[in-house]
């Protein structure tokens, strides 16, 4: 029986979960397929819920375990990352697919580039860079290597803000824009190895708690929050199953991508 390797940060609610839940019905499928599942979080009864529910979707074919871990909190993310991944490895298992959904983040503190405190930019960065970025050498370090896993995939949460620039989003724009530079180089470096794809994923507008922070921030610039309020009073704010299931097309290969690409809901939806 083959066995599937699923690894989730921020997976305790909204895209993260959509994503753990998502993901895990098709890495089990057909019948025959099995996978075991890591999924990471600072909210512990969040990632009980998701592990529930992913028990619901695959049953006894799926093992998952869960870490409530900081991810902002460095010093602890260097000692438990790369403990966590190494149990995995350790477990003996040739894993026929190992994905990582790289997906942990924070809005940060909206306001005017020139107004920036040290208090709140570097707590940012450490977890939408810093971190981020951790999690994906260390990932590609223990799974991206001949007889560990035969197909390996890693997929940063991008966002349009890493290509464009938004007034008053400083530290969010930034922090996007070197996750997708990492992870295009990470790609870059793993060009020849067989089986291997990288991608940088914007999933849209999505109605998540980080879209109720946005519409209700006094602080970041009024015609961006005035924009995402008429999404929402509209409808057109995307759901997190429907930005999973164009993901879920990706990391399947249903859909091909260039490894290192930022590729958009929208791009891919429509195909």
């Amino acid at each position: 029986m083959s066995k599937s390797l699923l690894v989730v940060t921020g997976a305790s609610r909204g895209i993260g979960r959509a994503a753990a839940v998502g993901l895990s019905r098709r890495l089990a499928l057909p019948d025959e397929c099995c996978l075991r599942a890591l999924f990471i979080a600072r909210c512990g009864a969040g990632l009980e819920k998701t592990k529930e529910m992913v028990h619901s979707a695959v049953g006894t074919r799926a093992e998952v375990e869960v870490a409530s871990l900081d991810l902002s909190d460095l010093d602890a993310v260097g000692d438990a990352i790369p403990a966590l991944l190494r149990g995995l490895v350790e477990a003996g298992e040739c894993y026929s697919h190992a994905v990582l959904i790289n997906n942990a983040g924070s809005l940060g503190t909206l306001g005017p580039s020139e107004s920036l405190h040290m208090g709140t930019l570097r707590p940012a960065f450490d977890l939408n860079i810093t971190s981020c970025s951790f999690v994906s050498s260390q990932f590609a370090s223990h799974f991206a290597k001949s007889g560990t896993a035969t197909k390996c995939t890693i997929v940063n949460i991008s966002s349009l803000a890493a290509v464009s620039p938004f007034p008053t989003w400083g530290t969010y724009c930034a922090g996007k824009a070197a996750r997708d530079m990492f992870h295009s180089v990470l790609a870059e470096e793993m060009a020849d190895r067989k089986g291997v794809t990288v991608i940088n994923y914007a999933p849209g507008a999505v109605e998540t708690e980080m879209q109720v922070e946005i519409r209700g921030n006094e602080t970041g610039d009024l015609a961006i929050r005035e924009q995402m309020v008429a999404l929402k009073e509209r409808g057109e704010l995307v759901d997190p199953e429907e930005t999973v299931d164009v993901l879920c097309r990706l990391v399947m290969g249903d859909t091909k991508v260039e490894s290192g690409a930022h590729v958009d809901y929208w791009d891919v939806k429509g195909e």
